[in-house]
C-alpha cells in the first residue's frame, strides 16, 4: 500500500460551491462530480503526447469539497509527473523511487492539496481501465474521493474513471474550468461519447502479432493437410488406367501420409507453442509463499478456482503443485 502524504487521510472536508466558469464534457455528472483546471487538463495531455512509444503518468492534485447537499466534489488544480517508473507500451510502474518524488513535491509544492488520483495514457489501445489499472485503483487509490484519468494520445481521447458501492467505471461526464471558458468547447476537444466500461474489452499485451501469425501457420498447414486428402481421393479413385499402376500409387499414399504425419507432427509442436506464449502474455502479480500455505489454498483465495492450480504450477515452470516453499516468490494471474 502506498504511503500518501497525511493531507490525504484527512475527512472534514469543508463545504464550497462549484468553481466558476465551468462546462460540463459529457453527457450528465452524475456519480463523483470531477472539476479539472483546463490548463491542468491540457498540460498533462501535452506531457502523455510525448512518448508514444512508452506508457506515461503521474498523480493528480487539488482539493475536496462537499457541495450543499453534503455530496463530495473534487477540484483537481495540478500534477505531478512520475517519475523513475518502470514503462512499456502497455503497462506503467510506480516505483518506490517514483513514490519518494511524488511526496516530496507534494510537500513542498502543493503543502494544503493532496493526492485526487492518478493519471496515464494507453497509446493507441483506447480509453479503459486494464486488469492491471484496476488492481492499481483498488489497492493504492482506493480514497472514495480518488479518481483515474486515461488519455490515449493517437487518437486523442480520453476519460475518467471512480468507484462507487457497485465498483469501478467511467464516468458519464466531467468539468472542465478556467479563465477562458469561450475556449472549452467539446467539438474543440474532440471527445467521444463514454463507453460503458463493461463493454470494453481489455487490450492485448505485446505478444498478440506473435500470435496472430502461429494462427495463420496453423491454419495454413490444415489448408495444406486438407489438399492432401483431396489429393489422396482422387487417387483412390482414378481411371481404370491409373488403377494398373496400382504399385507406383500405392508407393505415392506412402509418400503422402508420411507428408501427412509430419505435418501432423508440425502441428502438435505449433498448438504447444501457442499454448505457452498465452500463458506468458497473462497478467500477473507476485506472491510470497507463508508458512502452511500450498498451491490449491492460494487458487482458492486469490483466483477463486481450485481448478487453475495447474496454471500457477505452469505459470511458474514448477515441478508439481508441492514444488514450493515458505518465502519463495511466485507468480499470480490477474485475468
Amino acid at each position: 500500500m502506498v504511503e500518501f502524504n497525511s493531507n490525504n487521510a484527512d475527512t472534514n472536508f469543508p463545504v464550497s460551491e462549484y468553481p466558476k466558469n465551468s462546462e460540463l464534457i459529457g453527457t450528465n455528472d452524475s456519480g463523483l462530480k470531477i472539476f479539472i483546471e483546463r490548463n491542468n487538463l491540457f498540460g498533462i495531455e501535452e506531457y502523455l503526447r510525448s512518448d508514444t512509444n512508452n506508457e506515461l503518468g503521474g498523480v493528480l492534485i487539488g482539493n475536496v469539497y462537499k457541495d450543499k447537499n453534503e455530496k463530495l466534489f473534487i477540484v483537481i488544480k495540478n500534477n505531478i509527473i512520475a517519475e523513475s517508473t518502470n514503462a512499456s507500451l502497455s503497462r506503467l510502474t510506480f516505483t518506490h523511487e517514483t513514490w519518494e518524488k511524488i511526496n516530496s513535491n507534494l510537500e513542498k509544492d502543493f503543502p494544503n492539496q493532496k493526492i485526487l488520483g492518478w493519471y496515464h495514457s494507453h497509446p493507441g489501445h483506447s480509453v479503459f481501465l486494464s486488469t492491471y489499472d484496476v488492481f492499481i485503483q483498488d489497492n493504492f487509490f482506493d480514497m472514495p474521493y480518488m479518481t483515474a484519468f486515461v488519455y490515449d494520445p493517437i487518437i486523442n481521447d480520453r476519460g475518467f474513471f471512480y468507484k462507487d458501492e457497485t465498483g469501478i467505471k467511467k464516468s458519464e461526464g466531467y468539468y472542465i474550468y478556467g479563465d477562458r471558458p469561450e475556449l472549452i468547447k467539446t467539438t474543440e476537444l474532440n471527445i467521444e461519447m463514454p463507453k460503458p466500461l463493461e463493454n470494453i474489452e481489455v487490450k492485448k499485451n505485446e505478444n498478440t502479432k506473435d500470435s496472430s501469425m502461429k494462427n495463420t501457420v496453423i491454419i495454413t498447414l490444415l489448408v495444406i493437410n486438407f489438399l492432401f486428402s483431396v489429393l489422396m481421393f482422387l487417387k483412390l479413385n482414378s481411371s481404370e488406367k491409373e488403377l494398373s499402376k496400382l504399385g507406383n500409387v500405392k508407393d505415392q499414399l506412402n509418400e503422402v501420409k508420411g507428408d501427412n504425419a509430419k505435418l501432423n507432427q508440425k502441428l502438435i509442436v505449433l498448438e504447444q507453442s501457442l499454448l505457452d506464449l498465452k500463458t506468458s502474455s497473462m497478467e500477473t502479480m507476485k506472491y510470497t509463499i507463508k508458512e502452511g500455505e500450498n498451491l490449491r489454498g492460494i487458487a482458492k483465495i486469490f483466483l477463486k478456482d481450485e481448478s487453475k492450480t495447474d496454471l500457477i504450477v505452469k505459470l511458474n515452470k514448477l515441478k508439481n503443485e508441492f514444488d514450493i516453499k515458505p518465502g519463495q516468490i511466485i507468480e499470480l494471474p490477474l485475468n
